[in-house]
């Protein structure tokens, strides 16, 4: 009732100050975030009630609680991502920006060997920025892929803990963590592609001429800023973000069973003389 009423009344004050707006889903987000808070404070009451249905003494059952909460909350959700480092280990963002600065290194140092040696026509400097290209892109996808590989080690690795399970939960219902990354992510290669459809056909139309001085413009009025690409991020709906934060509701559930059903098994053989 306490955590309850702290919750509303902030959300009514937030509210009602305009420093809160909901839209769209928003209220729904809100009110299951709200329920999986309520699930994770219920996980450690009957927690609390197995450690004090288990010890003889009051001490000992506090002493309990506290290692097991410094276990469950502290130790675990973060010596997960160092041991998924270790267990699947990626490259570092340092590395591969490296890698592709001697990639374009190459590529410079070919255009120029090529140039000084013969005259290189327009298609054999399309396939070397092709392949310069697609060098890159391979190069982080593997970056990418290892990354993703050792994040969800140490997500599962740290859903030994009800608190990393929460918290899993509540930022995919809140649309944050590892999720946004991947939308904003989407939205940039999308906006590139978007981008480079945009300039092969505007170097195509009839805007433009080529002649000794280089590129110039036909029509003084060619510039339309409502054809340019637009940097779009498409927000996860209610829907699929409750479907991917279930399994982690489910083990937050599961922990809460568990717990319960071995304190009423302790109580049972609770030794009372």
């Amino acid at each position: 009732m306490p955590f309850s009423i702290a919750v509303l009344g902030s959300f009514v004050y937030v509210y009602i100050t305009g420093t809160l707006e909901l839209s769209g889903d928003g209220l729904g987000r809100f009110v299951l975030i709200y329920l999986v808070s309520l699930l994770y404070v219920s996980t450690f009451f009957s927690l609390g009630l197995m450690i004090s249905a288990l010890a003889q003494r009051n001490a000992t059952a506090l002493l309990m609680a506290l290692m097991v909460w410094i276990c469950w909350i502290l130790i675990i959700p973060n010596v997960a991502p160092v041991a998924a480092g270790l267990l699947a280990p990626a490259p570092s963002r340092q590395t591969i920006d490296a890698e592709t600065r001697m990639i374009d290194e190459e590529y410079r140092l070919l255009m120029q060997s090529g140039s000084r040696s013969r005259n290189l026509d327009q298609s054999e400097r399309q396939e070397l920025q092709t392949e310069q290209e697609a060098r890159k892109d391979k190069l982080e996808k593997f970056y990418r892929d290892k990354t993703r590989t050792q994040i969800e080690l140490g997500k599962n690795l740290a859903r030994l803990s009800p608190s990393a399970c929460s918290l899993f939960a509540m930022t995919r219902l809140a649309g944050t963590g590892p999720i946004l990354f991947d939308q904003f992510h989407q939205a940039m290669v999308r906006f590139q592609d978007q981008h480079q459809q945009y300039m092969q056909g505007f170097y195509a139309s009839d805007k433009i001429e080529w002649g000794p001085t280089g590129m110039t413009m036909k029509d003084p009025d060619w510039f339309i800023a409502a054809d340019l690409p637009h940097f779009r991020m498409y927000e996860e709906s209610l829907s699929a973000s409750l479907d991917a934060a279930l399994p982690d509701l489910l083990l937050v559930l599961m922990y809460n069973v568990i717990f319960f059903l071995l304190a009423y098994v302790f109580f049972m053989r609770y030794d009372v003389t």
